[in-house]
């Protein structure tokens, strides 16, 4: 498996995923605050879009999951959603939601056999998946920081870091 170079901006990486899991370029830029305007974040994903760090990355990305070695993005949220909705009353060890068991133990007492399971925390899948679709914290707050260096007037910020 190869290192995956990441784009130098870390909302150029977010832009990347968030293309790469489904979401159309414009879609991502407004979402991760590039910018205000449907026009202007077109604009503003393409620019991303082309960047040879940003090409780099979505080939490695690609490659690697053409080879198997990686979960895509939907992947891993399917997972995600799977760990938040099924009830522990689907779950039993070898059964088709095996995977989502974190432990399990068997007891036997005079009544018969038993097993405890404990199952993946639904909550931590929620934070994991809101990490995964930049609605966590730090992503919004980098979505704000993108938001008002966008304001800013263009001579500010060259074009080739927007």
């Amino acid at each position: 498996m190869q290192n995956i170079p990441l784009p130098e901006n870390p909302i150029h990486q977010r832009l990347a995923d968030l293309h790469l899991a489904g979401t159309p370029l414009t879609d991502a830029a407004l979402k991760l605050g590039l910018s205000k305007r449907r026009s202007n974040a077109a604009a503003s994903a393409s620019r991303v879009w082309k960047r040879a760090d940003v090409q780099a990355y979505v080939t490695a990305i690609r490659a690697q999951a053409a080879e198997g070695a990686v979960l895509t993005m939907r992947e891993k949220r399917e997972f995600l959603a799977r760990v938040v909705r099924v009830g522990i009353s689907a779950l039993e060890p070898g059964g088709p939601n095996d995977d989502l068991i974190a432990e399990h133990s068997t007891h036997e007492s005079e009544m018969g056999s038993s097993v405890k399971i404990k199952r993946l925390d639904p909550l931590k899948a929620i934070e994991t998946d809101n990490k995964l679709s930049g609605e966590d914290s730090e992503s919004l707050a980098l979505q704000e920081i993108a938001a008002a260096l966008s304001s800013l007037a263009p001579s500010v910020i060259p074009q080739d870091r927007m």
